[in-house]
């Protein structure tokens, strides 16, 4: 007997049907939901060893340039653990899926400050700055707002939008960079 929930997924897939009308599916369907399912697995195995790495080579180029971990965490980081989020939201807008696209980002976004940020300061209290509350928490609040403001007014991201948007992260990057050695 196979699960429900595996028989209801596959209720859209065109060559599922006649085996769903059966209430069995094929025995290749099973084994490429379990390569699919292995795969996932070993995803996220990867990516822990995969961020536990990137961690330790951040710190490690603040030490040697001399640079704030704060200022490589809010660049060089950020950056490498965004491209995954880029390549999802490249190929959704490219197949016009637009809200795999936005709702890539903001999803991320909210996963990351409610589990990621949530869930290390459960573990253990995360001590900040003046500089990363007032300066960086106030520019996630404006990027945020700037994003609901641009696609509330036609409910449409566009080229303009996105030039705006890509031109706003370059200053920021560059002003906190040039900044390194003032940060706290």
């Amino acid at each position: 007997m196979q699960p429900r929930w595996l028989l209801r997924g596959l209720r859209g897939l065109r060559w599922a049907r006649p085996w769903l009308r059966v209430g069995r599916l094929p025995p290749a369907a099973v084994v490429v939901v379990g390569v699919g399912a292995a795969g996932a697995a070993g995803g996220v195995v990867g990516l822990g060893g995969g961020a536990h790495l990137t961690v330790k080579g951040g710190v490690g180029i603040a030490r040697v340039a001399g640079v704030p971990e704060a200022v490589i965490g809010l660049t060089l980081i950020a950056i490498g653990t965004s491209l995954p989020e880029l390549a999802a939201s490249l190929v959704a807008a490219w197949r016009g899926q637009a809200e795999i696209a936005i709702g890539n980002v903001i999803g991320s976004n909210i996963f990351n400050l409610g589990f990621i940020l949530g869930g290390a300061a459960l573990l253990r209290a995360i001590p900040t700055t003046k500089t990363l509350v007032w300066r960086d928490a106030a520019a996630l609040v404006g990027a945020t707002l700037l994003l609901w403001a641009l696609v509330g007014l036609d409910l449409e991201l566009g080229r303009l939008d996105g030039a705006l948007l890509f031109g706003l992260l370059v200053t920021y990057l560059f002003y906190i960079w040039s900044r390194r050695k003032k940060t706290e």
